[in-house]
């Protein structure tokens, strides 16, 4: 697998390096959270890219992500508002 080489000289792999920013960016790990992806979602876009789809599949797994993302900022912005 390829590695990266950080600023600080320390060699880490893409995956290691996509493990760092979702580990610092505090979102929770916790599969009964509001903005996980749930099993419907993740069975369809696997069939998609189990049926030709994979570019497609991927796509839509990004957009859903990114839609979560957007939803959980606009919801916890609301949220200190409230304070």
């Amino acid at each position: 697998m390829k590695t990266i080489t950080l600023e600080n000289g320390k060699v880490m792999t893409p995956l290691e390096e996509i493990d760092k920013y979702i580990e610092k960016s505090g979102v929770p790990n916790d599969p009964h959270w509001a903005y996980c992806f749930v099993l419907p979602e993740l069975t369809t876009l696997y069939d998609m890219a189990m049926h030709g789809e994979l570019l497609n599949a991927l796509g839509y797994a990004f957009d859903l992500g990114q839609a979560k993302g957007y939803k959980m900022a606009k919801n916890e912005q609301q949220r200190i508002k409230g304070k």
